[in-house]
């Protein structure tokens, strides 16, 4: 084990309260250069923190205000589905909360997963299909 009276705290990085490293066999200009990356590291860290902390926050009061809306509506004695996706810091956040039969499914619809809606050219797939079915039954 290293004892960290003895060397100057140039020489020492703490990585965690348990670990470190001795850079007393590095140049100067090598240590410097290890302790300005330290520092940024430390800086996006803190940063990165701060940002799903705020994330956190957010998802709290979206599922909150969703759950009352939900509440609301259910006790006054209508029927509600809520849909909500949402991609941050934390990672990917899919919400459906309701009384209704898609509710209760559990899955988003394309639109709700930010997928571009297909039905319309299933739509005109199913039509060119049936005009050319009708050309080659006719044309027999």
């Amino acid at each position: 084990m290293l004892n960290l009276n003895m060397v100057d705290s140039k020489d020492i990085v703490n990585l965690t309260e348990n670990k470190s490293v001795d850079l007393s066999h590095l140049d100067e200009e090598s240590k410097k250069e290890i302790h300005k990356l330290i520092a940024k590291q430390k800086v996006e860290l803190t940063k990165k923190g701060m940002e799903q902390s705020i994330d956190v926050d957010s998802l709290r009061a979206r599922l909150n205000t969703f759950g009352n809306q939900v509440y609301d509506v259910i006790d006054k004695g209508g029927s509600i589905t809520i849909t909500n996706a949402k991609d941050d810091s934390i990672g990917r956040t899919e919400v459906i909360m309701g009384n209704t039969d898609e509710a209760a499914k559990g899955k988003l619809s394309r639109s709700a997963k930010g997928l571009p809606d297909n039905s319309k050219w299933l739509i005109i797939g199913g039509v060119v299909v049936a005009i050319i079915a009708i050309f080659a039954l006719s044309g027999s």
